[in-house]
């Protein structure tokens, strides 16, 4: 479920539709939440996922539907009614389910600034999944760990993580690179501007907004995003940036490029 916050396409949830009757050409059928949730279009996922859940008996599949309303509703800001969908899901039979329940409630807490008990619940889903979905869950639980000084138990949970992520999804690859410090810097060259993509009150939605751009930066030159804290107006932001460049139109047209809402800045805070 936390793959949805590092895929720009959406997550593929394991398993969901597996178990559905197969189309005459023999490929399983995915259920209409899912393809809503792989979208990204997580109000119409929230409200399929809620009609299944009701028209589903006690089972996997009604299990499955409601730990994507769960995530939808996360992913609307709806946290209260997404912590009711996956509570009662986080010790079910199914491994794949209580992984999804799991990881779902440890973002929820991890964004609230509860990293300990965010740690405990992303733990508990990256030994529970597999794949990507484990990958992912071992690296928010480092930031989690981090977050909380632990950092050599951190770097474990990262290199845990590039254990499991396979090798068709280099982003999340990149992306416990960069934690772990083994990427490249980018180069400076003594650039004075720099392309800004948003300003977050919220370390942690900063970070998550980092990891969505990495792959829209993709084949690009302007490198890894990185989070700078700046004082505005009395107040801590995180900023998200992406490259160094000599000029203001230098950075003007790199950030018309993303096809954001990215501006060109000066590296104040840098």
């Amino acid at each position: 479920m936390v793959l949805a916050a590092v895929m720009v396409s959406g997550a593929a949830l394991p398993g969901c539709g597996s178990s559905e009757k197969p189309k005459d050409n023999g490929i399983p059928s995915m259920p209409d939440y899912m393809q809503a949730y792989r979208k990204n279009d997580f109000r119409k996922a929230l409200e399929l996922a809620s009609k299944a859940h009701r028209d589903e008996p006690e089972g996997v599949k009604r299990d499955r539907a409601a730990a994507v309303a769960g995530d939808s509703a996360r992913w609307l800001g709806r946290n209260a009614e997404a912590e009711r969908w996956v509570s009662p899901l986080l010790s079910s039979s199914d491994e794949t389910v209580s992984g999804w329940a799991n990881s779902t409630l440890g973002m929820i807490e991890k964004e609230r600034g509860q990293h300990r008990q965010a740690a405990d619940h992303l733990l508990a889903a990256a030994g529970k999944l597999r794949g990507s979905e484990s990958a992912s869950s071992w690296m928010y639980a480092g930031d989690a760990l981090a977050a909380q000084g632990r950092k050599d138990e951190a770097r474990q949970a990262y290199l845990s993580g590039l254990k499991e992520v396979p090798a068709s999804n280099p982003q999340l690859k990149g992306m416990l690179d960069q934690r772990l410090g083994q990427e490249a810097p980018t180069s400076d060259g003594g650039g004075r501007y720099t392309i800004q993509v948003g300003a977050y009150s919220s370390r942690d939605r900063a970070q998550a907004a980092a990891d969505r751009l990495r792959g829209n930066l993709a084949g690009t030159s302007l490198g890894s995003p990185r989070i700078v804290q700046v004082s505005s107006k009395g107040k801590i932001l995180y900023t998200v940036r992406v490259g160094m460049f000599a000029t203001r139109e230098q950075a003007a047209s790199g950030a018309k490029r993303l096809g954001t809402d990215a501006t060109a800045t000066l590296r104040t805070g840098e």
